[in-house]
């Protein structure tokens, strides 16, 4: 199943994600699945929030979005299309900030080393507010949890 992240759900149960599903599953903890929610990519991160909604990366998109209990993308940030500068490449792990501001990482694997940043901050409106890349200090940056 190529299992990414799993995080514990308030109601008890799991939610993971992974590649080989490009799927958010909620799972019981005996393994029944309970749901399953699209994704249009690999995923890598999942969280649940209040409302019911989803926020999960869509690796090969490099975009974190929003999901609806169908699956159905709300809101975004990233993309390659979006930000054809910043050399992105696959999203995984990212943090949100209090202002609703989000951090992502772009993981440059496969041959990507070095052609494009690490880290980005985006607005909700998916404007960059900062990047970050010192490609001799990391070749792949997996995960951030910003520490404000």
């Amino acid at each position: 199943m190529d299992i990414r992240l799993i995080r514990p759900l308030d109601n008890g149960n799991l939610l993971l994600s992974g590649a080989g599903v490009q799927a958010l599953l909620e799972m019981k903890r005996d393994g029944e699945i309970v749901r399953r929610v699209p994704l249009s990519s690999k995923g890598y991160k999942a969280i649940q929030l209040p409302d019911g909604r989803y926020r999960s990366s869509a690796g090969d998109e490099c975009k974190l979005v929003e999901l609806d209990a169908a699956g159905q993308v709300v809101a975004f940030v990233g993309g390659k299309t979006e930000h054809p500068n910043l050399g992105l490449d696959f999203g995984s792990g990212w943090d949100s900030l209090p202002n609703g501001n989000l951090v992502m990482c772009n993981w440059l694997g496969h041959g990507k080393q070095g052609k494009g940043c690490h880290i980005v901050e985006f607005t909700p409106a998916n404007k960059v507010v900062w990047t970050w890349q010192d490609h001799a200090l990391a070749r792949q940056v997996t995960n951030v949890k910003m520490i404000q």
